[in-house]
C-alpha cells in the first residue's frame, strides 16, 4: 500500500534520484556520501543534500538496492505532509528535513540493511 501512496504524492512514478555521488538534473542536484558504515545493532543516519529547489515544497523519498535485486520503497516525507513509510521498515526509520537536507535515520540495523540507499524527488512530466 505504501508504494501506492508514494505514486499518489509522486503523481507519476518517475523518479531522479541519485547515491554514491553528485547527480544532476537540469540545475537540481541531490548529493550523498559515498559511503556509510554501522554495524548490526545499531543506528545510521544517512543525509541527502539538495540544490536547485526548495526542499520543503516536494516529497522526499528514500528507496534502497541491495546487489542483485530491485529498488525497495522506503519512505517518503513532506513537512506538513503525512509521513509514508513501507511496513517491512516501520518503527525502524525516520526519515526527516533540516535545511536543504533530507534524512533518513535507521534503527536496529541487520546485516539484510547492506544495499545502496537513494534520496530521490519525484518529477512530474
Amino acid at each position: 500500500m505504501e508504494k501506492k501512496l508514494a505514486r499518489k504524492c509522486c503523481k507519476q512514478p518517475d523518479w531522479m534520484a541519485h547515491a554514491s555521488s553528485a547527480g544532476a538534473f537540469g540545475s537540481i542536484t541531490l548529493s550523498q556520501p559515498s559511503t556509510a558504515k554501522a554495524t548490526p545493532g545499531s543506528s545510521v543516519n544517512l543525509d541527502c543534500t539538495v540544490s536547485g529547489y526548495d526542499i520543503n515544497n516536494h516529497h522526499m523519498n528514500w528507496v534502497r538496492q541491495a546487489t542483485a535485486k530491485g529498488l525497495i520503497y522506503i519512505a517518503s516525507f513532506r513537512t506538513g505532509f503525512p509521513t509514508y513509510i513501507a511496513n517491512e521498515f516501520k518503527g525502524r526509520v525516520t526519515p526527516s528535513t533540516s535545511g536543504a537536507t533530507a534524512k533518513l535515520r535507521m534503527d536496529a540495523l541487520t546485516l539484510e540493511d547492506t544495499a545502496v540507499y537513494y534520496c530521490a524527488r519525484c518529477t512530474v512530466k
